[in-house]
């Protein structure tokens, strides 16, 4: 059947004892018909291994990398440009003891949420043994930290995160099972949340959509997002999740990744929700708290330390620390 006008194929048609049956080069796929090959869109459906921007062209698509990233040899990677990647290492192993004496001064037993304000250069972390959040820039002398927020209101911040923006700080408060904002002085304290919540942990922000993004691990986990004044709350993510931990937004890829205590996992979804990836690491790992940068995923393991791994396959996974 095939030998008569091509077996109504628009490509590639292949004679079957059922009779004619039409096929598509990759990049393409058959329509509603089942004769003519349509384009597929990889970047609208998540099909494609882009680090940061995809573009979709007829049966394929192109990769691209946002100012401040450069494409790698293979075409789909992004690599910062200057010394952008070593200084953000640099701030996270400061955090550890190395440059910022004044964090860890003031580090206790009960220690929780930890944020940076590029913009002032200021570290905002919490105490949970003095229920306190504090503030301190980098430059500054050991003693020179200030009370942020100090109350016995505050039970146990888990997660905390700066808009650079508004100039705000929210945090998440798993005692209290409240999701607050306050200024970056600690004025205008505001609840934002404290129902259908149990167990919030981590908060990341878009600052510039304005949009917020928080896990619960409670009795029933979820990743929920909202605007930043706390209209607009939706659930994200509920299924096939049970110890939601840390967040950590990508907005060159436009997606949102966690990870998860109990299965062993760091996932991502685009931002509305959709196209979920997973990396699975096994039952013997704990991921907690992590970050996204370039092609990398970085995070932290209850049982295996500080890791890093491409962030889209898993692959190239190594211990740091």
């Amino acid at each position: 059947e095939c030998a008569e006008r091509n077996g109504g194929c628009s490509d590639t048609c292949r004679n079957t004892p059922r009779g004619a049956v039409c096929e598509c080069p990759i990049g393409l796929t058959l329509g509603g018909g089942g004769h003519a090959c349509v384009d597929i869109d990889e970047c609208a459906e998540g099909k494609d291994d882009c680090s940061q921007t995809c573009a979709n062209t007829h049966g394929e698509y192109e990769c691209a990398c946002v100012d401040g990233y450069k494409q790698t040899a293979a075409g789909h990677g992004c690599q910062a440009k200057g010394q952008l990647g070593l200084s953000r290492l640099y701030i996270t192993r400061s955090l550890k003891g190395v440059v910022v004496p004044a964090v860890i001064q003031y580090l206790h037993g009960e220690d929780g949420g930890l944020d940076y304000d590029y913009t002032n250069e200021t570290v905002y972390w919490a105490d949970n043994s003095r229920h306190v959040i504090y503030a301190s820039q980098l430059h500054r002398a050991w003693h020179d930290v200030t009370v942020l927020v100090q109350s016995k209101n505050t039970g146990r911040v888990d997660g905390i995160a700066v808009d650079w923006v508004g100039r705000n700080l929210y945090w998440t408060d798993d005692g209290r099972d409240t999701i607050e904002v306050a200024s970056l002085r600690g004025r205008h304290r505001r609840t934002l949340f404290r129902t259908s919540l149990d167990r919030p942990r981590d908060i990341v922000l878009d600052s510039l959509s304005g949009i917020m993004y928080w896990t619960d691990w409670g009795s029933a986990p979820k990743i929920e997002k909202s605007h930043m004044d706390g209209k607009g709350r939706e659930i994200m993510v509920f299924d096939n999740i049970t110890w939601p931990n840390g967040l950590s937004l990508d907005l060159p890829s436009n997606r949102l990744y966690w990870t998860d205590g109990k299965h062993g996992t760091i996932e991502s979804v685009t931002l509305d929700g959709k196209h979920r990836r997973s990396l699975f690491f096994g039952k013997h790992s704990h991921p907690f708290s992590l970050a996204v940068f370039g092609d990398h995923v970085y995070w932290t393991d209850w049982l295996m330390g500080l890791q890093m791994a491409d962030k889209r396959t898993g692959d190239q996974r190594r211990v740091l620390v």
